[in-house]
């Protein structure tokens, strides 16, 4: 993602995988040590949710004796319970909920650079048609337009979930994404447009995990058998 200053990434990675952590705090902190980053934007499931989450990003870098050691003091002002941040370098980190108004968002004469949209699906939500569809609308037009809109400018946009239904925001985006990435295909362009798909297993005959850092065939095994297949198939991406 460093090495381009335009990129649309959906990270459709099943819950406890990490996906949050890696998104959220490796690589906006990478970009930054990288000087590849002026602003991010983390949107939450609501704004309460998206200030829990920016919380973290502020703590790694106010209490973490490694980063801190390595890059010296980095925090200067602003609280994640005000839903933004600064850096001595003049970073910015905002928080805001889904779906409220980021048009014309800026800090100064900085715009958003690397926005992430993380666990933003709703499950009381996936059944209204209309919901979904606006979501996905703000996603393309008020969200991700409140980047620069001038020659060179960058964007780097993720957005991370399970997958855990067919009407849901993810599915949906997915569907974009990959309509855009073939149509960039056609036109004999580089897509930067992606979707990365990790499931719990590869199959449900060997369970070998996808991740076997962190699980084992024989824990999938177990939580498959006292699982409700419906539910099971949700770390699958599987739609029933």
């Amino acid at each position: 993602m460093a090495a381009n200053d335009k990129v649309y990434e959906l990270l459709e990675i099943y819950h406890s995988e990490a996906k949050s952590v890696h998104a959220g705090t490796g690589v906006p902190l990478f970009l930054m040590f990288a000087g590849k980053l002026k602003f991010m934007l983390l949107i939450g499931k609501n704004d309460i949710k998206a200030k829990k989450l920016l919380s973290d990003r502020q703590a790694e870098l106010r209490y973490n004796n490694w980063i801190k050691n390595d890059y010296g003091e980095k925090y200067k002002s602003g609280d994640w319970s005000e839903g933004i941040f600064f850096t001595i370098d003049g970073i910015r980190f905002m928080s805001m909920g889904i779906g409220l108004s980021s048009r014309g968002l800026r800090d100064e004469d900085q715009r958003p650079d690397y926005i992430l949209v993380d666990d933003v699906d709703n499950k009381k939500h996936v059944n209204n048609d209309c919901l979904m569809h606006e979501g996905v609308d703000w996603i393309f037009e008020d969200l991700i337009g409140c980047c620069n809109e001038t020659d060179g400018s960058v964007k780097r946009f993720v957005f991370a979930n399970n997958n855990s239904h067919r009407n849901s925001i993810t599915q949906r985006l997915k569907d974009k994404f990959r309509e855009q990435a073939e149509k960039s295909r056609v036109e004999g362009k580089n897509p930067v447009h992606h979707a990365l798909t990790i499931k719990a297993v590869t199959d449900l005959n060997t369970f070998t995990p996808e991740c076997s850092e962190k699980t084992s065939e024989a824990y999938w095994r177990h939580k498959y058998a006292f699982t409700p297949t419906r539910s099971f198939m949700r770390y699958m991406h599987v739609h029933i």
